[in-house]
């Protein structure tokens, strides 16, 4: 497969999946499924916790030339960053838009809306 077709198909698959799948797959326990999530972390030694977070900066070799201070973070590279949030299985319960690779994690995730969902 050759990249422009690589890169074709996952846009298609990233826009298909966020209009159709995303409200059924990407979702933040609540009630007693929270319970249950927040007893497995309690076990494991993590008391009060929900998930697993982290950033990810992806390789943007198209970036315009006119964004690429905005893109380029200490990886030395122009990137994206997408902040996701795991439970304790591995299912995604939150992920962000992607923001500019020169964004630092600690932003993205004071930015992301579900982080302040889950303390509240």
């Amino acid at each position: 497969m050759s990249r422009t077709t690589a890169e074709t198909s996952f846009h298609h698959f990233c826009e298909k999946f966020s209009e159709g799948l995303w409200d059924t797959w990407v979702k933040l326990p609540r009630g007693d499924e929270l319970k249950k999530v927040e007893e497995i972390y309690r076990k494991c030694g993590y008391p009060g916790a929900t998930g697993s977070t982290d950033c990810t900066h992806f390789r943007w070799s198209g970036c315009p030339f006119s964004e690429k201070n905005t893109h380029t973070g200490k990886e030395g590279y122009t990137s994206l960053v997408v902040e996701c949030t795991c439970d304790h299985s591995g299912r995604i319960i939150a992920a962000t838009k992607t923001y500019p690779g020169a964004e630092n994690d600690k932003t993205v995730i004071a930015r992301d809306e579900s982080i302040w969902r889950i303390l509240d």
